[in-house]
């Protein structure tokens, strides 16, 4: 089977290493499935790629909504591709006019990466008019779905399938050792990963281990955050409640260092109020840590309704500090094998390549 998978963002200079990191986890995907994959991205006028896949082709482009990348289209078509995967729904004009090119025996397959309807009545339209057609979408959980049927850009509740946006390369190391690299003490240790911004929402995460404390617990809690936000309000917040010594500010690092934290991390915290799935989420259980986070519908997914970790209300730091103490009077050795098990066969690179080949398939019978 041959499928393009087709990204309409134009990648800046600055957002390269990202994508190429991303890259790395859409190839792997593949690598478990029978597609010949190619990889189409537009890149801003100006920035000169500099080395790449093989997979990848490259064609100049702009961040515009009207924008057509025509040269992308005109590849396309001469190629006749089975399948094509369109990567979010923030660019219908262009996934319209690809559609306007390209034979009507080709699927097209659209994945959700978090992004909602928009709320501009026009470009709303254009959202209906582009991807009201396709053959299949993908969401981390049908919940996420709901806007785009409320808003009429999805008709059709049996083309929704549920398959994570993305996975990772980490994997589970000896929790000891790893504590022993990062110079970490045998405190239990938490760890949130995330931006300090009101949907990531770390004063709740404080407040639920503030109630931590006072109830006799000894722990660590470890916050990494590539953005800042609430760091002003987070650091007040610390010093007026005395958190000094369990609370550590990391702060921004190179992603590669996550996969040490991970590892020596007991457990995993977020607090998010909205996720289109959640990544920090799933490397975490790659490595075996213990979730404790909100019960909303990307997470409830990943974590089997609760079955492989612990939920709690978004914006409820009294049940985040019920489910603390649940959590550590639970079995940590066995419960991290089973998050490990889970993640492999349900949130990995090949459990995902697995699921989008089915989804093809059954497009390509019909």
């Amino acid at each position: 089977m041959k499928l393009f998978n087709i990204l309409f963002l134009a990648i800046k200079e600055s957002e390269f290493d990202f994508l190429k990191y991303r890259h790395s986890i859409d190839s792997e995907i593949y690598t478990h499935t029978r597609f010949e994959v190619t990889h189409l991205k537009l890149a801003e006028r100006g920035f000169t790629i500099p080395n790449h896949e093989a997979n990848e082709v490259f064609f100049p482009g702009k961040n515009r909504f009207f924008y057509v990348p025509l040269k992308l289209i005109l590849y396309v078509r001469r190629q006749k591709h089975d399948l094509i995967m369109v990567h979010g729904f923030t660019f219908p004009f262009q996934t319209w006019m690809l559609r306007m090119f390209i034979p009507k025996s080709t699927r097209i397959v659209i994945q959700h990466h978090a992004e909602k309807p928009f709320k501009h009545p026009v470009k709303r339209w254009f959202q209906k008019m582009a991807y009201s057609g396709a053959d299949a979408y993908l969401f981390a959980s049908k919940e996420l779905a709901l806007p785009y049927f409320a808003n009429h850009i999805i008709k059709d509740q049996k083309k929704v399938y549920e398959v994570m946006e993305g996975s990772t390369l980490f994997r589970p190391q000896h929790k000891t050792k790893a504590k022993k690299r990062l110079g970490i003490t045998n405190d239990t240790l938490f760890l949130w990963v995330g931006r300090l911004d009101q949907n990531k929402d770390p004063l709740t995460v404080l407040k639920g281990f503030l109630k931590f404390k006072e109830a006799g617990n000894t722990f660590q809690l470890v916050m990494i955050y590539g953005s800042t936000e609430l760091e002003a309000e987070i650091k007040k917040y610390i010093h007026e409640n005395q958190l000094q010594n369990e609370v550590t500010l990391v702060g921004i690092i190179p992603h590669t260092e996550l996969e040490n934290w991970y590892n020596a991390a007991d457990y995993f915290v977020a607090a998010s109020h909205y996720e289109g799935s959640g990544i920090a989420l799933c490397e975490a259980m790659s490595c075996g840590c213990i979730p404790i986070v909100t019960g909303i519908s990307s997470f409830l997914k990943m974590t089997d309704n609760g079955n492989f970790g612990f939920l709690f209300e978004p914006g409820n730091s009294d049940q985040l500090f019920e489910k603390l103490i649940l959590a550590t009077q639970t079995d940590q050795t066995e419960m991290s094998e089973k998050i490990i098990a889970h993640f492999n066969k349900e949130l990995s690179l090949s459990a995902i390549g697995s699921k989008i080949e089915a989804i093809a398939n059954s497009l390509l019978q019909k």
